[in-house]
């Protein structure tokens, strides 16, 4: 695995706090088996975090996407564009979603403004499973093509509030939006898993979980 005993991208990504500090929110989070936050018990990992960490949840996260739609492609293409009756949306409806945020900040110009609420939707990539699996290739050039000293970089990102359109600009970084897309992403994965089971299609059991999940169940099994 290129992210070792998947631990949480989102703990080593925060640099979370240490001292007292971290006493206290050991003490307040404290969960009923007696268990803190996988944050706080892998807050040594944290504080020696590279930025190295969050590329390497990005390729990760694509990656998994890609083999999981190589899958699909060979063994049940109909699968992408089926429309759960229960989620309302199509494997490909949430991939589409997902990737289209990866390449908002991934092919951003500099001084550019991040964008992720402009989305082209009913496109080839939310269609053609061929397509997608193209486009996460794209996207893992744009990834590859990025090191640890680029992820400094100062971008501004443009939210939509609320349905009148009103937006919103806040300044941040390419390391800390380079996280938000991966942590964006587990939740539609999770999706598209539940979309695949309804239609008995096989699924791993960690795709669409999030690591700090994992590392939990793996505490609690231990």
């Amino acid at each position: 695995q290129r992210l070792p005993q998947m631990l949480s991208f989102a703990c080593l990504a925060s640099g979370v706090g240490s001292g007292v500090a971290l006493q206290r929110l050991a003490t307040r989070f404290r969960g009923p088996r007696g268990l803190s936050p996988d944050c706080l018990r892998l807050s040594s990992a944290a504080e020696t975090a590279s930025p190295q960490n969050v590329l390497t949840a990005a390729r990760f996260s694509l990656e998994n996407k890609e083999q999981l739609l190589e899958h699909i492609e060979r063994s049940l293409p109909e699968a992408y564009t089926a429309v759960s009756p229960l989620q309302k949306a199509s494997v490909g409806q949430h991939m589409r979603h997902s990737l289209q945020h990866f390449a908002a900040l991934l092919t951003s110009e500099a001084g550019a403004i991040v964008k992720y609420d402009e989305r082209i939707r009913g496109n080839a990539v939310e269609t053609d499973v061929s397509e997608a699996r193209s486009f996460i290739r794209e996207l893992l050039d744009s990834l590859d093509s990025l090191g640890p000293a680029d992820l400094d970089r100062s971008v501004l990102v443009r939210f939509m509030l609320n349905s009148d359109m009103l937006e919103h600009d806040f300044p941040s970084t390419l390391e800390r939006e380079l996280f938000f897309v991966v942590h964006h992403s587990v939740h539609h994965d999770a999706t598209i898993s539940a979309i695949l089971k309804e239609q008995s299609f096989p699924v791993p059991d960690t795709f669409g979980r999030a690591p700090s999940t994992a590392a939990f169940d793996k505490a609690i099994a231990s």
